[in-house]
C-alpha cells in the first residue's frame, strides 16, 4: 500500500514587493519558487486567479500525460465548472510545439481558458502576475522501494480526466494491445517474435477455453483519436518501458499493465540506473489499472537488444488471465 498526500499550494499576490515574485513556470516537483524580478522594464501579465501545472519536458505527449495530467486532476472539475468558468480561472502549463497538449485541453475544454507557460523568468519575454494562484500537487512524496518517489499518484485520480475524454463510453473490450519500440531501447528483434508469439498462442488457447474472442494488436500510432478508440478497447497493455505507455490514460480502469523494467533494481545501491523510473506505475494507480512489471535479462535506457524471461511472462498471463472455474458438485 502506498500513501499520497494531495497539497494544493495557494499563494495570494503573488508579486511580493518590488523585487521578489513567484514563478509560473517550469519547476521541478511543483513547488512554486520565488524569483528576483529580471531586466527592468519587462512586460508583466495579469491574471486574476491562475491555475499552474508543469512537469519536465510535458510539451511532450507522455510527459504531459505523466506530469501534467494527474496534478490536473486534481481541479479539474473545478477548473470545468461554471463557477471557475464566470470566475474568469486561468491554467497557466506546458504547451511548446507539440500537438499534444493542445489535444488533450480541446478535449477536456479548457483550451481557450489556457495560456503557455515560460521558461526560467530570467529568460522570458514577459511574466505572468497573478492576485491568486494555485499549485496542485502531491505532498510528501510517498515511499516506494525505501525512497521517496515522485510521480507516484492517489489511485483513481484521473477518472475526472478519463470520463472527459469518453473512456467511459461503452465499447467492447477485447483487445490485448502490444507495445513493441524501435530504436535504442528496442527488445532483441529475434526475441520479440518470441514475444508475439507467446501473446499470440496463450490468448488463441485462452479463447478456446473460455470462448471468448480477444484479439493480439500491434499499436502503430496514426492519429491520437484512433489512439484512443484502440486502447479504450484494451483489457491489457503489454511491452517495454516507453512513452507508448502513457496511453493507459485512454484505458478502462482495470486493464492490465505489464511492462518490462527492472523496477526493484532501481532501489538498489550502485546499480547504473538510480533514477526513479516508477512513472508508468505511478500512472497505472492514477487511472485505477492492475499493474505487473517483467523484469529484464538485460536493460540499458540507451542501447536497445533488451530481452526477457519468456516464463516470467507467461506466469504473469497466467495469473491474470484465469479461465472459469466450473461449479463445484
Amino acid at each position: 500500500c502506498v500513501c499520497v498526500c494531495v497539497c494544493v499550494c495557494v499563494c495570494v499576490h503573488c508579486f511580493l514587493g518590488d523585487r521578489l515574485f513567484f514563478c509560473m513556470s517550469r519547476w521541478w516537483n511543483g513547488y512554486p519558487r520565488a524569483y528576483l524580478k529580471s531586466a527592468p522594464g519587462i512586460e508583466h501579465r495579469h491574471l486574476n486567479v491562475a491555475v499552474a501545472v508543469g512537469g519536465w519536458g510535458a510539451t511532450a505527449f507522455q510527459h504531459f500525460v505523466l506530469d501534467v495530467l494527474p496534478k490536473l486532476a486534481l481541479v479539474y472539475d473545478l477548473l470545468a465548472s461554471e463557477t471557475w468558468k464566470q470566475a474568469n480561472v486561468t491554467l497557466v502549463t506546458n504547451l511548446g510545439r507539440s500537438p499534444a497538449p493542445r489535444w488533450f485541453l480541446e478535449q477536456l475544454g479548457l483550451w481557450d481558458r489556457t495560456l503557455p507557460m515560460m521558461g526560467w523568468p530570467v529568460k522570458a519575454k514577459f511574466i505572468y502576475r497573478a492576485d491568486l494562484a494555485l499549485y496542485p500537487d502531491y505532498e510528501p512524496a510517498p515511499i516506494l522501494f525505501r525512497k521517496a518517489r515522485h510521480g507516484v499518484h492517489p489511485r483513481g485520480v484521473m477518472l475526472p480526466i478519463q470520463k472527459a475524454l469518453g473512456v467511459f463510453e461503452e465499447v467492447r473490450q477485447d483487445r490485448i494491445v502490444m507495445l513493441f519500440r524501435g530504436g535504442r531501447r528496442s527488445l532483441d528483434r529475434q526475441h520479440q517474435d518470441q514475444i508475439w508469439n507467446l501473446v499470440v498462442n496463450f490468448f488463441e488457447d485462452y479463447n478456446e477455453r473460455t470462448g471468448k474472442q480477444l484479439s493480439v494488436v500491434k499499436f502503430a500510432f496514426s492519429t491520437r483519436e484512433n489512439a484512443r478508440d484502440l486502447f479504450r478497447r484494451a483489457i491489457a497493455m503489454i511491452g517495454p518501458h516507453g512513452g507508448a505507455f502513457s496511453n493507459m490514460v485512454f484505458a478502462r480502469p482495470g486493464t492490465k499493465i505489464i511492462e518490462f523494467v527492472p523496477m526493484s533494481d532501481f532501489a538498489m545501491s550502485n546499480t547504473t540506473e538510480r533514477t526513479s523510473k516508477y512513472c508508468y506505475y505511478g500512472l497505472s494507480q492514477a487511472c485505477g489499472h492492475e499493474y505487473w512489471f517483467v523484469r529484464p535479462r538485460n536493460f540499458d535506457f540507451n542501447r536497445g537488444g533488451m530481452k526477457i524471461p519468456l516464463d516470467d511472462l507467461h506466469q504473469i498471463l497466467k495469473k491474470t488471465f484465469v479461465s472459469p472455474q466450473p461449479p463445484s458438485s
